[in-house]
């Protein structure tokens, strides 16, 4: 599976946006029934940081407080939090807050003071086929020197986190796609 960088795709809600950094990654899948929904994708990218991943997020959500910066909270059970999430505008999961949303983007984020990000997760469909394009959208805006300091330290751990997440996000996407296909089929 390839995970390819692309611009800001012009249709995305975040593509008229101003920003000091941005970068956008995109992947295909396919959706054998068109039964993958948004919320479902939105879920899984939720759930698939990799492990070290959650290593250095759990590290940085101890430093960053000393630093009077938000850190997420670690929820109780993950699981039973993505089960009830709803993807509703202004819901949270941890630091990811819904800002925006319609039929085929979500737009989640943080606002902090040093910086603010914002992440967009679109999803195309290819030609009235069973063959969908997603792509994953970060814009981030420094608040203060510190948060051009900050990003400048995640920048390549974001990056590499970004396409795995992506690639494993549409390996999930893809299981499930045939699970829904093998319930509908028995």
């Amino acid at each position: 599976m390839e995970i390819a960088k692309v611009s800001i795709p012009s249709h995305s809600i975040l593509y008229k946006s101003q920003y000091d950094y941005a970068d956008s990654y995109t992947g295909f899948f396919v959706d054998k029934d068109d039964k993958i929904d948004l919320l479902f994708i939105n879920k899984v990218f939720l759930n698939s940081a990799p492990k070290w991943g959650d290593v250095l997020l759990n590290l940085r959500n101890k430093i960053v407080p000393l630093f009077g910066l938000k850190g997420a909270r670690k929820p109780k059970n993950k699981k039973d939090l993505l089960n009830n999430f709803s993807g509703a505008v202004g819901e949270s999961i941890g630091f990811w807050k819904v800002f925006a949303k319609n039929e085929s983007e979500v737009i989640l984020g943080e606002n902090d003071k040093h910086l603010d990000f914002k992440v967009s997760l679109l999803v195309d469909d290819q030609n009235e086929s069973k063959n969908k394009k997603l792509t994953i959208t970060t814009i981030v805006n420094f608040n203060h020197w510190s948060g051009n300091f900050y990003f400048f330290l995640v920048k390549p751990f974001h990056q590499l986190i970004v396409r795995m997440m992506l690639k494993k996000a549409i390996r999930n996407i893809e299981k499930e796609s045939i699970k829904i296909k093998s319930k509908i089929t028995i």
